[in-house]
């Protein structure tokens, strides 16, 4: 029967308790009147709660609706348990037996007592606001606890592989992203005074003298790091020009440039500081490869004295660079040098590659860095690797040839990498400056940008520094 106390609690802004009223299935309710039983108790408990006269008449119409819609729709013959809703409230029912009322321990207000077989139902009218409110803070509750295991897992998984991890954003979303395989932030750069790379005939493109700072946002956080081109193409080592009498030449790509780190951080400009007797010039730009380093060394090689030292940085990803792969001038055609350079300006850019001709010697090709000019060079396949193997190779024999005292630095690779091995065998120093990137050794910059952070900067020029004097290739 309908308790007093609920229906008057009904009339609040949400309900504290359910309203239970007791309809008979073996009745239909159609018409717009209450059975005289029901209709007696609810207007009986209502000037205890009502506070208008339209919640009264809302009251009422609730219940009505109800004994309509039950008796019409037979949900006695379809069901023993369901639910169904009136705008602005929920509604539930249940039957049940004799016997099962005997062997329940509720009470008379919880389970309906029913004379013999179904004939009987309860049905529970509550707020349906009360529910929204109810299901919002359990969802909330279970999105924080989601939210705080997995940025507990993330904390957990990289202090065991010890590497660096920036946090942006939800935890959640990062995890259900990479589990998904979805890059979990689109990285967009940004540079102060644009442009930072400008075309050239020879080299494909490089940098404009400046001071710059470049940004990399990732969902709402930005890292800035500072880039400062002394010279055309060549970045800055220290806070003034250096006039030494010899001169040390490093060339390569992004991880010599030290990209992603401020200028001090860089491994050249810590060498600089290490051996000021020397000037340091950093050569090496993003995306240049060891086909790059040839052209630059050929322009410059009449003024590279005997005492000076020509460093060439080698890693196996260098292989795709130097011949050219299409894989590699896909990546290139979207990456950072026209985003920071322009497309427009760097649309009809080409790219310097190596070639191994049938006699052994080496030629220098050009393709067209952008996808769209270069007659679909970039759908094709990549090369067999023993092809570009012998690409590298060709370059580094030249330049070899150019500069027996040249230094290869090893970046990154396998043990037995073919280029290195060759190298050695052609009467190269050969320096592992290799670092392991599962140990304290190596950082990066999370997912704003994967290149090595000034820890491994730092160990790349600990481990290149000492091995140049341990061989007395430098006399500090």
């Amino acid at each position: 029967m309908i308790s007093s106390a609920c229906i008057a609690s009904a009339f609040g802004s949400c309900c504290s308790a359910p309203r239970e009223l007791q309809l008979n299935c073996g009745r239909v309710y159609h018409r717009q009147a209450l059975p005289p039983s029901i209709a007696g108790e609810l207007l009986e408990a209502l000037p205890e709660g009502a506070q208008t006269a339209g919640e009264v008449v809302q009251a009422i119409a609730d219940v009505l609706w109800v004994a309509r819609t039950f008796g019409r729709a037979g949900y006695c013959q379809a069901t023993r348990h369901g639910s169904f809703r009136r705008p602005g409230r929920a509604w539930s029912y249940a039957i049940v037996s004799e016997a099962e009322k005997r062997n329940s321990h509720q009470s008379e207000s919880e389970v309906l007592i029913a004379p013999a077989g179904f004939s009987t139902v309860v049905i529970t009218l509550e707020c349906l606001m009360k529910r929204l409110v109810f299901v919002a803070i359990t969802a909330a509750i279970a999105a924080a606890l989601l939210e705080l295991f997995s940025s507990l897992f993330l904390f957990r998984y990289h202090s065991a592989k010890e590497a660096a991890f920036v946090p942006t954003g939800s935890s959640t979303i990062y995890l259900a992203e990479k589990a998904l395989r979805i890059s979990p932030f689109a990285v967009t750069p940004s540079i102060d005074n644009p442009p930072l790379y400008i075309m050239d005939s020879d080299l494909g493109f490089t940098t404009l003298p400046g001071q710059y700072r470049i940004g990399f946002t990732a969902g709402t956080k930005t890292r800035f790091f500072h880039y400062t081109v002394a010279k055309r193409g060549i970045r800055a080592t220290s806070y003034k020009q250096t006039h030494r009498p010899h001169s040390i030449f490093l060339f390569g790509d992004s991880v010599v440039l030290g990209w992603g780190n401020n200028d001090e951080h860089s491994m050249p400009w810590l060498l600089q500081a290490k051996f000021p007797n020397y000037n340091v010039l950093n050569f090496a730009q993003t995306g240049y490869g060891i086909t790059h380093a040839l052209i630059q060394y050929r322009a410059m090689a009449d003024r590279v004295t005997p005492d000076d030292l020509v460093i060439l940085p080698y890693a196996d990803y260098y292989l795709a660079r130097n011949y050219g792969a299409p894989s590699w001038i896909r990546t290139l055609s979207n990456g950072l040098e026209n985003n920071l350079g322009g497309k427009k300006r760097l649309s009809k850019a080409v790219y310097p590659v190596a070639r191994s001709t049938k006699d052994g010697d080496l030629a220098i090709e050009y393709i067209q860095i952008s996808c769209e000019l270069n007659d679909g060079y970039c759908e094709r396949p990549d090369p067999p690797q023993s092809e570009m193997i012998e690409a590298t190779k060709a370059s580094t024999r030249f330049l070899r040839k150019m500069n027996p005292e040249v230094v290869l630095a090893y970046l990154n690779g396998a043990d037995g990498d073919p280029v290195v091995k060759y190298a050695r065998e052609i009467g190269l120093r050969v320096i592992d400056i290799r670092l392991d990137q599962g140990t304290p050794e190596w950082d990066d910059f999370g997912q704003f940008d994967a290149h090595p952070g000034p820890t491994a900067q730092y160990n790349y020029f600990r481990k290149l520094s000492k091995a140049l004097i341990e061989d007395r290739i430098i006399v500090p």
